[in-house]
Formats: structure tokens, sequence, C-alpha cells
């Protein structure tokens, strides 16, 4: 043997290390704890919060609801391009909206126009068939009067109804204008 050692400790000292050092990990554990809770607070508001207010909007908008205010837009990270994104979204439904109304408006004046086509149409055939019938009794009677014995001043006024109404009852432009064509 070279030697012979003897250690000799004190409980209290080692108790005393031993409480120092837990004090010492406990507060270091306590601040890296509330360290850590700090920056998930500040992560919570930075990212959670914001996306969660987004995806709340998106889901506004998905049900119809465009006049759903959206935050976050003049962010310049991620969150800001989602946003962003979703404006565009939410401006294509409006215009999408907009031109559905504007669809269902025109198709109303269309019926409408239609329909105004057709009474015109109604009323030119009426017209035309109201206007025919007497002028087919006038050329029958002026038909009947060429027959009988006339002088030329009375023939030929006579002659100028009788072709004033076949002009009348045969000319095309004139059927048309009258059914509406």
């Amino acid at each position: 043997a070279l030697g012979h050692m003897v250690i000799v400790y004190d409980t209290a000292s080692v108790a005393a290390a031993a409480w120092s050092t837990a004090l010492w990990v406990g507060g270091v554990a306590i601040v890296a704890t509330a360290l850590i809770v700090a920056v998930l607070v500040g992560l919570m508001r930075r990212i959670a919060t914001p996306l969660d207010t987004l995806s709340t909007a998106m889901g506004a908008l998905a049900v119809g609801r465009l006049d759903t205010p959206l935050s976050g837009l003049k962010r310049d990270d991620e969150i800001g391009d989602m946003a962003r994104a979703v404006q565009v979204f939410k401006d294509n439904a409006l215009r999408l909206r907009q031109a559905e109304h504007e669809s269902a408006r025109l198709e109303e004046e269309r019926a409408r126009a239609d329909a105004a086509n057709h009474a015109k149409g109604e009323f030119l055939a009426n017209m035309s068939h109201e206007l025919r019938t007497p002028l087919n009794g006038v050329l029958t009677m002026a038909q009947l009067m060429a027959k009988s014995d006339l002088c030329p001043e009375q023939r030929a006024k006579l002659d100028v109804i009788l072709l004033s109404g076949q002009d009348l009852l045969h000319d095309d432009r004139v059927r048309q204008a009258y059914l509406g064509l």
C-alpha cells in the first residue's frame, strides 16, 4: 500500500450542497418553463390566433357570407399570403354573385322583351286581320262598281281604289309589317 486516505465529510454540508443544486436546477427549470410559455404565447398571438381568425373567415365565405372581413392582409409572411389569397377568392365570389344577379336581371328583361314582342306580334296579326277583312269588303264593292257605267273621272278614281287595295292585300312588305315579321 502506498498510502492511506481518510475522507471525512459533513452530512450537513452535503445536504446543503444538494439543496443548493436542487434550488439552482429548479430555478433554471422555472425560468426555462417561463421562457417556453412566453415563446408559446407569442407564437400563439403571432401565428395560431391569426390562422384561427383566417380559418373562421374562410368558413364564413364558404357558406356565402361574402361580407366577412379579412384580417392579416398587410402581413409580410405566409399568413399574409394566405389572407391575400382568401381575399382573391372573396373578390371572385363577389364578382360571381354580381354576375349571377346581372344574369338573372338580364334574363328577366329578356323574358319581358319576349313577352312584349309576342304581344306586339299578336296585336299586329289582329290588326292585319281587322284591316284585311273590311278591305276585302271595300274591294268587292269596288269591283261591283267597276261593272257599272261610270264616267271617266269616276272610273279613274275607282281604279286607284282597286289598285291600292290589291297592292295592300298582296304586298309582302305590308303583310310582314302587319304580322310583325
